[in-house]
């Protein structure tokens, strides 16, 4: 039997900020005033809480990511 740990589909601001090293105020600063080039996505609302789904937040750091290569 495997204990595979698969990828949660959505990621909670406490979880999200604590991966990209940030507070969550920081996260929502994103969200007000957004880079023009590479906004962070919009988080989902379900009910009260607010998560944002791991595949998109995966493809924003990839963007972050080639363009701070190209730099």
């Amino acid at each position: 039997m495997t204990t595979d740990n698969p990828t949660p589909l959505l990621i909670r601001p406490t979880q999200l900020a604590e991966r990209l090293g940030v507070g969550r105020r920081t996260l929502y600063d994103w969200l007000r005033d957004p880079d023009p080039a590479h906004p962070i996505p919009r988080p989902l609302k379900i009910g009260r809480v607010t998560a944002w789904r791991t595949d998109e937040i995966e493809a924003w750091l990839d963007q972050l990511a080639d363009r701070s290569r190209a730099a």
